[in-house]
């Protein structure tokens, strides 16, 4: 074994590798710019698609809006959802189909069964998960009826003496405390290879 013939056949190779256009191509310009561009540009288009999805408003229909007023009142005042009303011989499924609307909500009587004057209501959301829109209408007005639960609870809570630390025992807060430097790390650690 010539360690000059091997150093001689190497020095070889690789002037031989950087002549050929096409492998330095396949070796240096295409995994080290182009797929980190490709990655980033994919990124970077859907971000905006989804920006511009988010700005605009929801289309949502409401059925038994009396029985929930304070509901649909909350869902009036939201800028991003415009509420409108489907007509009575009109499917949700067929409104939906044509675009018309992105969530529709079906609230129903409260069912008073105990004699009480506490009683539970149903609210049926319909949402179409393969439409962007609809999935962007069905998160924003989850939160909105999650408050609208909350204040419910609050009042019954303040009605029955009770403070709401009494049905909430626990409290927790989530803090990342990851350095910035090892956040852009791991992005690039999963990007990368």
């Amino acid at each position: 074994m010539n360690w000059n013939n091997i150093r001689l056949i190497y020095g070889k190779e690789i002037s031989g590798a950087i002549r050929d256009r096409r492998t330095l191509i396949s070796m240096i310009v295409i995994p080290l710019i182009f797929y980190p561009l490709l990655f980033f540009g994919i990124g970077y288009f859907t971000f905006l698609g989804q920006q511009k999805s988010e700005a605009l408003p929801s289309v949502v229909a409401v059925k038994g809006g009396e029985y929930a007023s304070q509901l649909v009142q909350m869902l009036y005042q939201n800028e991003k959802i415009n509420l409108v009303n489907i007509t009575e011989n009109q499917e949700e499924e067929e409104a939906f189909n044509s675009g018309e609307i992105h969530l529709f909500i079906e609230i129903t009587e409260s069912a008073n069964t105990n004699g009480s004057e506490i009683s539970s209501q149903m609210i049926v959301i319909q949402y179409d998960s393969t439409m962007q829109r609809s999935q962007i209408a069905q998160k924003r007005v989850t939160d909105l009826v999650e408050n609208y639960r909350q204040q419910i609870i609050q009042r019954r809570l303040e009605q029955a003496g009770l403070d709401i630390a009494y049905i909430q025992p626990i409290l927790e807060q989530w803090r990342d405390i990851a350095p910035e430097e090892r956040i852009i790390g791991s992005m690039l650690g999963m990007i990368l290879p």
